[in-house]
């Protein structure tokens, strides 16, 4: 368990003496470390993450323009569970963010961790190569095609 300390003077004695005043408050933590399993690509852009040990509750935010700002899922009230998402072709940059909340004497006391991934979608398998014959077109200086040839330098 971790603890959270206040140290204070208080002048309540008299002017020249003082009182030492020592509060200690019990910060919760969590049971588990955070997880968060995201696949590294999907070729649909539909795609199903996990998390586990995100305490209270869980936020998700994507990452727009450098910055994280967007957020694709906000306050799930679960320490553990999983969340469908569909997202348009290219890599895609999550922060899952799981916080525990504790009562403590002043009022809640929040931790929060934080874990980064990204993800690609689309791309696919590389097209294959065209069918056919290659053909070299050879320019003089200003452009002008002067000669054509095949792959073993074979005039055409």
């Amino acid at each position: 368990m971790r603890y959270l300390f206040n140290v204070s003077l208080a002048n309540i004695i008299s002017p020249t003496k003082f009182l030492l005043l020592i509060s200690c408050l019990p910060i919760g933590f969590q049971a588990q470390a955070l997880t968060f399993n995201l696949p590294s690509t999907d070729s649909d852009g539909t795609f199903t993450f996990t998390w586990s040990g995100a305490g209270t509750y869980v936020n998700l935010f994507e990452q727009e323009n450098g910055s994280f700002t967007s957020s694709a899922m906000w306050g799930q009230s679960t320490d553990s569970g999983s969340y469908t998402l569909t997202r348009s072709a290219g890599i895609h940059t999550f922060k899952l963010m799981g916080c525990s909340v504790t009562g403590g004497q002043y009022g809640p006391i929040t931790t929060c961790s934080e874990i980064i991934k990204s993800i690609t979608i689309g791309g696919g398998s590389i097209p294959p190569a065209p069918s056919g014959n290659v053909v070299f077109v050879h320019t003089d200086i200003q452009g002008t095609p002067v000669a054509e040839t095949d792959v073993e330098g074979n005039k055409k």
